[in-house]
């Protein structure tokens, strides 16, 4: 609830700001401490910045292609794995397949693209690329061998699988050796690289740590007058959701702003109207049931019914029909209007016309929704709903 010292506020106050604009103010003023930081640090680091962004730039595209190599090597040994002992010939299939459509050119690719990166390397590491290539020149002959279909459970067969596990290791493990030493190679080169930016960042530490301690103190600054605009309102917001979630009574919010909270306090306002109206609705069947005891018949009971439907749920018809055992019919036990539809579709209905006696629960019907098979009752309504009120059969 606004008081009015509040309400002038936001009347003095006209413009506001979406929360995320607010949000973005924010960090628009770390952002620009953090390029007063950038200059104040690239003023000391002019001269080997270039250097080292360069260095590290193409060591990480590297590393980036041998961990892709990696990856890729290590998921074509362990297909080629489950392949050696696959015994049901689909799985076999499956396999092979996966093998040729996403493993091996998976490592074609990367193995492509590590090529590239080192082709102006210096010659010990373009032999390590060589030897990357050789080991899997070796796998792909090794595959194409034709040993990967042999199955059977026979101990024969177990022992030629363990001998093609273990040839499959040998061709592997060149490749991943050389692998490793072309990863250590790279991250020797990045840490060169690294020290080189490390000597240029000591003689600037301080000017650095200055400069941030401003824009930190700004940025603070910003931030804390955020917090007190949001935090009073989310308060607000918390003591109204604990009024209606007790069920106390309350006046709506007036959510001001247009931001996401005052959208959180028009949803709040519409979870006490549903609150309200759910009460209205509980005081409205909290009366049917007192009004039902005291009925003195069955007449009066379905007209009771009758009325109670019709005023709960708005712009509806509702009809009780009665089941006649003796004359297996369906008869209607409240007045219909001459011109119902419903007129025609009881005339000579039994009790299996109502797909709800007949399944023994409720029934609906929706025109936009055909069911599989209509009810010779409800198909002439319209949107439908059909609830069987069986005691004991």
């Amino acid at each position: 609830m606004s008081s009015p010292a509040r309400v002038e506020r936001s009347r003095r106050r006209p413009w506001r700001f979406l929360l995320a604009a607010k949000v973005a103010l924010v960090l628009g003023v770390l952002v620009l401490a953090n390029l007063a930081v950038a200059w104040g640090g690239v003023r000391a680091v002019a001269v080997t910045d270039q250097q080292a962004d360069k260095l590290y730039s193409e060591h990480l595209l590297e590393v980036r292609d041998q961990s892709d190599l990696s990856q890729a090597l290590d998921q074509a040994y362990q297909d080629t794995l489950r392949l050696i002992p696959t015994n049901l010939k689909a799985r076999q299939v499956e396999l092979e397949r996966r093998l040729d459509e996403q493993s091996i050119p998976a490592v074609d690719r990367a193995l492509a693209a590590v090529e590239r990166e080192e082709a102006d390397e210096e010659p010990s590491v373009r032999a390590l690329v060589q030897r990357l290539r050789e080991g899997w020149q070796r796998f792909l002959r090794l595959h194409r061998s034709g040993k990967f279909v042999v199955t059977g459970s026979t101990r024969q067969v177990a022992l030629f699988n363990d001998a093609l596990v273990k040839e499959v290791a040998r061709t592997f493990e060149p490749s991943l050796a050389a692998l490793e030493q072309l990863t250590d190679h790279e991250f020797e080169q990045a840490q060169r690289a690294q020290d080189l930016s490390h000597t240029t960042y000591l003689a600037s530490r301080r000017l650095i740590v200055a400069i941030l301690l401003g824009s930190v103190a700004a940025a603070i600054a910003v931030a804390m007058w955020l917090t007190r605009d949001i935090v009073r309102r989310i308060r607000d917001y918390a003591a109204f959701a604990t009024k209606v979630t007790d069920g106390e009574g309350t006046r709506p919010l007036g959510p001001r702003g247009s931001d996401e909270l005052a959208e959180l306090g028009h949803s709040l306002n519409q979870m006490l109207g549903r609150q309200q109206a759910n009460a209205l609705a509980g005081a409205a069947q909290t009366e049917f049931i007192e009004m039902l005891q005291v009925t003195v018949g069955e007449e009066e009971a379905h007209d009771l019914v009758k009325r109670h439907l019709e005023r709960s749920i708005g712009d509806s018809s509702v009809v009780v029909l009665n089941r006649n055992n003796s004359a297996d019919r369906l008869e209607p036990a409240t007045a219909l209007a001459p011109d119902s539809p419903m007129v025609a579709a009881l005339d000579g209905a039994t009790p299996r016309s109502c797909l709800a006696l007949r399944f023994a629960r409720t029934h609906q019907e929706d025109p936009t929704r055909p069911p599989l098979v209509a009810c010779q009752l409800c198909a002439v309504t319209g949107r439908s709903t059909c609830e069987p009120l069986l005691v004991g059969g």
